[in-house]
């Protein structure tokens, strides 16, 4: 909402009172609307996670319609995981990884999970996601020695 306020009153300023022209005021309706229209699917985004034959799949769902995939791991190439809660999430901002993704839909969600891996470059990365009963039980079984212990 911000960004299409302040491109308004930039579209005004520019136009009426810099040039002192009114008729490309006209436009601004219509700009503003085909703005929105491109733009408002990355306001409303979802995540969905789902675990397909031994491979997490993170996946950024726009406005119900379209959707990215954003990650796809290995669950047998993760390290180390845990329930994450705020404190975990400031000890995993301190120990220096390469690459932390959050697909939480809020910091303190009570269904958040962290994992920890090395990509193809031998960096460690981590990624938060939210696991429901039935991901964490199909992560168990690709994975037991991680997810087990928790």
């Amino acid at each position: 909402m911000f960004f299409y306020t302040a491109l308004t009153f930039l579209y005004i300023f520019i136009f009426w009172i810099k040039l002192g022209q009114w008729q490309p005021l006209i436009l601004l309706p219509f700009i503003i609307i085909a703005l929105i229209n491109l733009t408002w699917k990355y306001v409303r985004v979802e995540y969905e996670f789902s675990a397909e034959v031994g491979v997490l799949t993170i996946s950024e769902i726009y406005d119900g319609r379209s959707r990215r995939q954003k990650l796809a791991l290995e669950v047998s190439e993760i390290e180390e995981a845990g329930r994450c809660d705020e404190n975990e999430r400031e000890r995993l901002n301190q120990r220096g990884f390469e690459k932390i993704r959050d697909f939480s839909q809020s910091p303190d969600s009570a269904g958040a999970w962290y994992a920890v891996w090395r990509d193809k470059n031998n960096e460690r990365q981590a990624v938060i996601f939210e696991a429901d009963d039935e991901l964490l039980r199909l992560l168990r079984l690709w994975n037991p020695s991680v997810f087990s212990a928790r």
